[in-house]
């Protein structure tokens, strides 16, 4: 409409919203059809580009993260958020050998130290040490096979007391694995969640000590504490694997076999990836969602800020420039009266315009934030089903 009645002189803003008063003396004297061409000619020599107030509509950000929750395809891969650990670290007189000039207990200790260190502090962590008492020789075997120890209680607070015993922890004596796991499984609590509860022994040999780790881990599984039994086979003998194999399996775990230093380091820092991975992703989706819905509300609202005061400013000056622009064209006072209102007119309709562009920044603001939200709210229920599973 504007911008016909700048092409036409104002004609059509000034049939309908002209002022009564000053309307009247125009129809009555003949100079309405004078003050539209005086109109346009002010608009054309002095007036604002208020269009310029309206610019095109900020960016948003909409887009969500698209994250994912890790699964674990593998047979006892976890795919749950773990809660509770029990390290159960093997210290016979075997891991005293040595492999690139280091002993597998030297090893297998600062590999568990950094599990430790790095480990997800809401998990609850537990130390089971077995075979560190007795000797390695027959007339050791007995103490050795009694030598299974909760060391570490389970807790989430000070794990430098359990990094105090893996760091002085030797390598001494035979293999009770049966009554390791059972040690670790009395840790723990009973729970309707399958897999929350995980037991990771690291050994370099099957049992020694007469017991049965495969019907230890068994019913550690099917017990109501629900837990899963992970062996991370350190340095195996060729006949010893199938035998620590059907331990992991029976536990509905895993079996992983490392043989040097740095798959042992790596096979402990994937035990909670899968936890880990989903509650970054489930952060960084909440970080995004958040911080895009801010930064919207803020763009939107300085830009709106921008054009009122653009357009305030701009036809303040419109209103301004007309006095003298009409005493350089010698225009009498009724004539500059219709012409100011024809302005005012121009003005309003041009706030108008604002209300809808401002309508509009909102409505698009507000599809940006539910895209976001939509995201969170998807990335949120798939973190909860890997807690349900």
């Amino acid at each position: 409409m504007l911008d016909s009645a700048r092409r036409s002189g104002g004609r059509i803003l000034g049939l309908s919203l002209l002022g009564g008063a000053a309307a009247a003396i125009l129809l009555f004297s003949g100079q309405l059809e004078s003050a539209e061409r005086d109109f346009d000619a002010y608009i054309a020599e002095r007036g604002e580009d208020l269009t310029a107030c309206f610019k095109e509509l900020p960016e948003l950000r909409d887009q969500g993260l698209g994250l994912g929750m890790s699964r674990g395809t593998e047979r006892g891969a976890p795919s749950v958020p773990i809660r509770r650990v029990v390290l159960a670290l093997d210290a016979s007189g075997s891991m005293a050998g040595r492999i690139g000039g280091q002993t597998k207990m030297d090893i297998a200790r600062a590999a568990a130290i950094d599990f430790v260190s790095n480990l997800d502090e809401d998990i609850e962590l537990g130390l089971v040490l077995f075979g560190h008492t007795g000797t390695n020789q027959e007339s050791g075997r007995a103490d050795s096979c009694r030598g299974v120890e909760l060391t570490q209680s389970i807790q989430r607070d000070d794990r430098s007391a359990l990094i105090r015993e893996l760091e002085n922890v030797s390598a001494t004596g035979w293999t009770p694995l049966a009554a390791a796991i059972e040690q670790a499984g009395e840790s723990f609590q009973a729970t309707e969640v399958p897999g929350e509860q995980v037991v990771y022994v690291i050994s370099d040999g099957e049992e020694t000590c007469h017991g049965d780790p495969v019907e230890a881990a068994r019913q550690l599984s099917e017990s109501d504490v629900r837990a899963v039994v992970n062996i991370i086979g350190f340095d195996l003998p060729r006949e010893e694997r199938d035998a620590l194999h059907a331990v992991a399996e029976a536990g509905n775990g895993r079996f992983l076999e490392v043989a040097n230093a740095r798959e042992l380091q790596s096979s402990l820092s994937d035990a909670a990836q899968n936890r880990l991975a989903n509650q970054g992703a489930l952060a960084r989706t909440q970080l995004n969602t958040g911080g895009g819905q801010a930064a919207n509300a803020l763009s939107t609202s300085g830009m709106l800020a921008r054009s009122k005061l653009c357009l305030k400013a701009a036809t303040g000056r419109e209103r301004l420039g007309l006095a003298r622009w009409a005493r350089e064209r010698g225009l009498d006072s009724d004539t500059t009266r219709a012409v100011g209102e024809l302005l005012d007119a121009r003005a309003e309709s041009y706030q108008s315009q604002l209300a809808e562009f401002e309508a509009e920044a909102e409505r698009r603001r507000a599809a940006a934030d539910a895209a976001l939200q939509e995201d969170l709210d998807r990335t949120t229920d798939a973190f909860r089903d890997t807690q349900e599973d």
